[in-house]
């Protein structure tokens, strides 16, 4: 696989022995960079770039260098429920602090399981379809920011491909890759759902559902739904032949947990 930058990029020299670097594409839409060491070249392509940092300034309020030090590392993770055969990673972060002994100051880097994004491995087709999207979906989002509306969107906070080729040993890769929220960062969840809008084989066995870290579907989710709304009219039919009164519901929500668009 060749690796080229595309027509309209600028190129400019990079610094250093053995290494060449280009600037940013002057496309206001996508910045295009590549750079390369003494064996690989790299390229990397930042979709709707500007905007998607506009996005991340209003949601993700712990700012560019903790998104930049999540991205630094990631492991693959093997996702349930779906049946693209998509390939998905969670980031795990490289921290860095300083640690002080006998007058000596030492730096260390600390590489933990941050969780805090999931990247998630796109088709030609799905990154063209994004791609047409990209503009209308990050306007969405602002607007629902903007005006403290919920949404029920995974909330994508960026888009990149990502292109090297090791001229040595021919290896090579070329991934366009979408960066989302873990919706699961700091929460304790029992049940997990993917919902398709579809009846049709979405049903997890009785057996399957008792596993742990087992994802449901649809069928799942209409199913015990309508064991909930059995029990809640055995509950008022209960109750409207006592003498306690009006009925009372209560529900105990989950603790509340840090996500995108809220202060850590």
């Amino acid at each position: 696989m060749g690796l080229s930058v595309p027509a309209g990029s600028s190129s400019n020299s990079g610094n250093g022995a053995g290494s060449g670097a280009t600037g940013p594409s002057p496309s206001a839409q996508h910045l295009e960079i590549q750079f390369s060491d003494t064996s690989t070249k790299f390229y990397c392509r930042v979709y709707y770039a500007e905007q998607f940092r506009a996005l991340r300034a209003k949601i993700f309020p712990s700012g560019e260098e903790r998104f930049i030090r999540s991205l630094a590392r990631c492991v693959p993770w093997a996702a349930s429920g779906g049946k693209s055969g998509s390939t998905f990673c969670k980031t795990l972060g490289t921290f860095t602090f300083q640690l002080t002994h006998i007058n000596r100051e030492k730096m260390f880097e600390n590489i933990c399981l941050d969780d805090r994004f999931v990247l998630k491995q796109m088709s030609k087709m799905e990154i063209q379809s994004f791609v047409d999207l990209a503009p209308n979906y990050i306007a969405y989002l602002g607007g629902a920011n903007r005006e403290n509306r919920p949404t029920t969107l995974c909330k994508i906070v960026g888009a990149f491909r990502i292109v090297f080729k090791n001229a040595q040993t021919n290896a090579a890769s070329k991934q366009d890759l979408l960066v989302m929220e873990n919706l699961f960062y700091r929460r304790n969840v029992n049940r997990k759902f993917d919902l398709k809008g579809s009846e049709r084989n979405r049903l997890v066995s009785a057996t399957e559902a008792g596993l742990s870290d087992c994802v449901l579907l649809d069928e799942n989710l209409i199913k015990s739904k309508r064991r909930l709304r059995v029990e809640l009219m055995r509950s008022f039919t209960l109750l409207n032949f006592s003498d306690l009164g009006e009925p009372v519901v209560r529900a105990r929500p989950g603790a509340e947990r840090t996500e995108l668009g809220t202060e850590e």
